[in-house]
């Protein structure tokens, strides 16, 4: 049997690690039995299965009540220990032979197909309703719990995780500190600097002129001389 007071252990760090609403919660139970609650535990861990079915006629003989929807659940295994939790959102009965392939696949067993789901469950209901007295047939009803479930973080890896977001907030201090060690400009400086890259700008514009019309100074210097020696010649000839 488990124990209360590690079940609501369980459900108190469960709330705080994933932010529930919920105060409490329902009910705390195996799938499957003690065969199977292994397996099944660890596929609603892993969040694989998000539903379950179970014989209408074994909870009329056991006179259990069905289980009510929008309530949480502990999910536990083998040895009564909680490991998932669940939160459930429809439970309704239906024939066995009308049950779909979409809860098949929520089932999350073996190859999630509906033809495996039918022989494998044929073959369990079977064995649990001859446990009990009854017969098993292909139009028994089935309750069909579906709902949503919760991998309950570890306590280690919520350490863990309060380590790493320790040292990245220590992290950001340190670079933080060695920005704030980097020297700001003055005012000053900045009037320097802008100064500066002017007169570099206006020397490197004049000095682009000076290259651009180069060729035609040579041109006029040229022509230049070749008037003078035109009017020197003239002078000698007078």
């Amino acid at each position: 049997m488990a124990d209360q007071q590690e079940l609501d252990d369980f459900f108190a760090h469960a709330k705080a690690a994933l932010d529930l609403p919920a105060n409490t919660y329902e009910d705390a139970y195996q799938l499957g039995g003690a065969k199977f609650a292994d397996k099944l535990a660890a596929l609603v861990r892993t969040g694989k299965k998000t539903a379950t079915s179970s014989g209408f006629e074994l909870y009329t003989i056991e006179q259990d009540p069905l289980l009510n929807a929008g309530v949480y659940n502990i999910i536990l295994n083998r040895a009564d220990k909680p490991v998932a939790l669940t939160f459930t959102d429809n439970v309704f009965v239906t024939p066995f032979m009308k049950v779909t392939a979409d809860i098949a696949k929520r089932e999350g067993e073996d190859d999630q197909s509906l033809a495996s789901w039918r022989e494998v469950h044929q073959a369990f209901f079977s064995q649990e309703y001859q446990a009990n007295g009854i017969q098993f047939d292909p139009e028994s009803s089935m309750v069909v719990v579906r709902g949503i479930s919760y991998c309950v973080p570890s306590r280690s890896n919520e350490v863990k995780a309060m380590n790493l977001k320790h040292r990245t907030a220590i992290t950001e201090k340190k670079v933080t500190q060695k920005l704030d060690d980097i020297p700001h400009p003055t005012l000053d400086a900045t009037l320097y600097l802008l100064v500066f890259s002017i007169t570099a700008i206006g020397g490197l514009v004049s000095y682009g002129a000076y290259q651009l019309f180069k060729p035609e100074r040579k041109l006029a210097h040229k022509a230049k001389t070749l008037v003078d020696e035109h009017e020197d010649d003239h002078q000698h000839e007078a």
